[in-house]
């Protein structure tokens, strides 16, 4: 019998602004990185808030931010020890953002 988390929809990622967006912790990591270009994602973490975690090195907080490339993810809420959402900022738009490293 499938779980129910394995049968739902992929959590939904909220666009707030061109370039802020607010992410849910369970969303799949791979999912995440399609979505945002991200080039580089450990195959050992299953959820964007697992990359969080790992990145972080410790348990996470409320405000706690990571950068990954031009994405600043801060910890909005976390419930039982699990980041439930992510507020995720894009600093520049993606071909600025090339322009700048080639």
């Amino acid at each position: 019998v499938p779980d129910e988390d394995e049968t739902a929809a992929p959590p939904a990622t909220e666009m707030i602004d061109h370039n802020t967006f607010r992410v849910p912790g369970k969303l799949s990591a791979r999912l995440w990185a399609g979505r945002f270009s991200v080039s580089e994602v450990d195959p050992h973490i299953d959820t964007v808030g697992g990359l969080v975690v790992a990145k972080l090195g410790r348990l996470p907080r409320a405000g706690d931010s990571i950068r990954i490339g031009n994405l600043v993810l801060t910890v909005e809420q976390v419930r039982n020890r699990r980041i439930d959402r992510i507020l995720l900022h894009r600093e520049g738009d993606i071909e600025e953002s090339r322009g700048r490293h080639e």
